[in-house]
């Protein structure tokens, strides 16, 4: 069954995911979303449609607005404390954090990853890059 949107939003649902997920893999954003890839790939390609569940850990996952990822009306990004989210910090938190993961063979639950993600997005949105030791040294407490 294809996704069906209402007439007077721009975007598809198969569309406002692959703007959610980024430049991370399909792959990867599932396992971060507890998510399996095939259901992933069949929300991009529109041949199935996500329960109230999968919307929510995609919205999570994502740093998403639940209402723009369902309709496409209101803001893609949320807010934190009033401001919104930096994306590109927050994909280079989540690129750094996987890449240490995947060097370290370490993992961890998605639902860890996501306060991991939020803690160094706090520590780094104001600092001018993402210190990759200091990364290490969070992801080695929480591991």
């Amino acid at each position: 069954m294809d996704w069906v949107d209402d007439a007077d939003t721009i975007d598809s649902f198969p569309d406002r995911l692959k703007m959610a997920i980024g430049a991370k893999s399909a792959r990867s954003f599932a396992m971060q979303s507890g998510l399996s890839p095939t259901v992933i790939h069949q929300y991009l390609a529109g041949k199935s449609e996500p329960t109230r569940l999968a919307l929510i850990a995609i919205a999570s996952t994502a740093e998403v607005n639940l209402e723009w990822l369902i309709t496409g009306n209101g803001a893609m990004l949320k807010e934190k404390g009033g401001v919104l989210i930096n994306r590109e910090i927050y994909d280079g938190i989540i690129e750094a954090v996987e890449e240490y993961l995947a060097e370290d063979g370490l993992e961890l639950l998605p639902s860890k990853k996501i306060e991991t993600y939020h803690y160094l997005y706090d520590l780094f949105k104001d600092q001018p890059g993402i210190n990759k030791m200091q990364v290490g040294k969070t992801l080695r407490l929480v591991a």
